[in-house]
């Protein structure tokens, strides 16, 4: 299924937002292919703070996050090149 996700989000050019925590995993491990992933950390009670994170991210580096792994907590954003 998560390739299959991969697969839909390369069709359409589209970076993928997930809470899923194995999309790092075929990107880096298994060398699957994407136009970019935004990984979202964060505990159920911080959902409002983490939207407000997304959206700033969002506004700040828009298209710059294609290429990358953003990995998103509600204090920190780390973004990797997918290499």
């Amino acid at each position: 299924m998560d390739r299959q996700v991969l697969e839909v989000s390369r069709e359409f050019n589209a970076l993928l937002m997930t809470e899923d925590n194995d999309f790092g995993e075929w990107i880096f491990a298994h060398k699957e292919k994407t136009t970019g992933v935004v990984f979202l950390r964060y505990e159920a009670k911080d959902i409002y703070e983490i939207i407000n994170t997304v959206i700033n991210l969002l506004d700040k580096y828009n298209d710059s996050l294609s290429g990358k792994f953003t990995v998103v907590t509600v204090n920190k954003i780390r973004i990797r090149d997918i290499t």
